[in-house]
């Protein structure tokens, strides 16, 4: 970004996205997690390259630009930045059309998801349209995949781990490591991370819940690369429904299935409400039925894409 920059200081918003090298393609946000590393960092990063994607501009060589029309905060933003002598861009901008009716709406954000993103923003073009941090209001609108497309199965997971809580969820469990089943191997393999859809009084229950099956250790049952606050033997069953499914350098279930040292993911996961407790540990969903879903994921999202716009 200084390298670029034509100016002397900026500050930017943009957000740092794994990539391809070969295809250009868009890689799973978890893969950026993987350059978080002690040990091993300079071959991490050569493993995994990322581009930045800049979509705002807040302030500029002594300017503040957060009091100005966003359409003004862009076009200041697209001419800051100088390309690389060498052709190799890994600093980008994000996406951008004029839009005026429905159908371009629609057009533009089916063009986003073919692209692998995971929605659009839409954002006002009026005067009044000046930077308000910490809040959108009407002026920025986020469209997402799940919020027109989220998988309309659900997905029961034994609880395996939970995260302590901070803010309002000090005190309490604020998420839980989520784990489906393995019948061919008799393990668990984490799916997901789960934070949302609980509402005070089940977060006030969960520790007595959830205390009988609580370990000093990781479960010998189960595979995992996260590791939470709290471990526990697979015991309390919970519905959990998810955007979608995505191959997941992090989670552990279905570990090889689809691509080499990756498992898959549940993609913004929210509990249900509902306790299985007629289901034991064992009649969780399985490795299987979530390789099953992915597939027909890709095949859906294959067939109702149009080739995207570079």
């Amino acid at each position: 970004l200084s390298r670029q920059l034509k100016g002397t200081e900026a500050i930017i918003e943009g957000e740092c996205v794994a990539y391809d090298p070969s295809n250009g393609s868009l890689l799973p946000f978890q893969n950026v997690t993987h350059r978080r590393k002690k040990h091993g960092m300079d071959k991490a990063v050569e493993e995994i390259p990322v581009k930045i994607f800049m979509f705002d501009l807040l302030y500029i060589d002594g300017v503040d630009y957060t009091v100005k029309p966003y359409a003004e905060r862009r076009a200041k933003l697209k001419d800051s930045f100088a390309s690389r002598e060498d052709g190799i861009d890994i600093v980008d901008y994000t996406t951008q059309a004029v839009i005026t009716d429905e159908d371009q709406a629609q057009e533009f954000f089916d063009r986003a998801i073919a692209s692998k993103c995971e929605g659009i923003m839409a954002k006002s073009l009026e005067d009044v349209s000046i930077y308000r941090a910490g809040s959108r209001g009407f002026l920025w609108i986020k469209y997402k995949k799940d919020y027109t497309q989220a998988l309309v199965d659900t997905f029961d997971l034994a609880v395996v781990g939970a995260f302590y809580g901070m803010g309002k969820r000090a005190g309490v469990y604020g998420a839980l490591l989520m784990a489906a089943y393995d019948p061919d191997t008799g393990r668990f393999g984490t799916a997901c991370k789960l934070g949302t859809g609980f509402d005070d009084a089940f977060l006030a229950e969960l520790p007595n819940m959830l205390e009988k099956y609580r370990s000093e250790k990781k479960p010998s049952s189960l595979e995992a690369e996260m590791v939470p606050d709290v471990w526990f033997v697979p015991g309390v069953v919970l519905e959990v429904t998810a955007a979608d499914i995505s191959i997941s350098p992090i989670h552990t279930i279905a570990f090889g299935s689809i691509k080499e040292d990756a498992g898959l993911g549940l993609r913004f996961p929210r509990f249900t409400g509902r306790v299985r407790d007629d289901k034991t540990p064992e009649q969780c969903t399985t490795s299987a039925e979530i390789v099953e879903f992915y597939q027909m994921q890709e095949e859906r999202d294959s067939d109702e894409s149009e080739p995207s716009e570079s």
